[in-house]
């Protein structure tokens, strides 16, 4: 009986599990497989995993970082056109609630300041960017008839 091996009879192709210096079989977790080729003189060399999935992956999440972004920009766009709309349109005795939570009458618009009665019985007022106002909870009744504006 002899002492040699044929590596002739021996597949060319193994599949090997490493992690980091451990040897396969060893239950670690998560460790790679590599396919590795066996030469003639028993040594085996590696080659890199194919990255097919790599080029999927990257077409979908730029995908899914483009529509964020659309949505960012382009999906604010009819609140803000209402918000701009509810400011451009304020005018004297439009009941309003401001961002601090204080409910007030309008007593006067400027281009950029809201002047706003808080209480009626001792005439507070305070003066507000027009950009504090959150919404206008009761807009000023339009009198179309003269005599209810004069006192009895």
């Amino acid at each position: 009986m002899t002492n040699e091996f044929d590596f002739d009879a021996m597949p060319s192709t193994l599949i090997l599990a490493v992690q980091d210096g451990m040897p396969a079989g060893s239950g670690a977790v998560g460790a790679q497989a590599t396919q590795g080729t066996v030469g003639a003189d028993g040594s085996t060399t590696t080659a890199a995993p194919a990255g097919g999935m790599s080029s999927m992956f990257n077409v979908v999440m730029f995908g899914v970082i483009g529509i964020m972004i659309f949505s960012m920009f382009f999906g604010g766009r009819k609140e803000k056109k209402k918000r701009a709309a509810m400011l451009s349109g304020l005018k004297r005795h439009d009941r309003v609630r401001m961002a601090g939570g204080l409910i007030g009458s309008v007593v006067e618009v400027k281009p950029d300041l809201v002047v706003v009665k808080i209480d009626e019985n001792s005439n507070v007022r305070a003066t507000f960017t027009r950009g504090a106002v959150e919404a206008v909870l009761t807009e000023a009744a339009v009198s179309t008839n003269d005599d209810s504006a004069k006192p009895d």
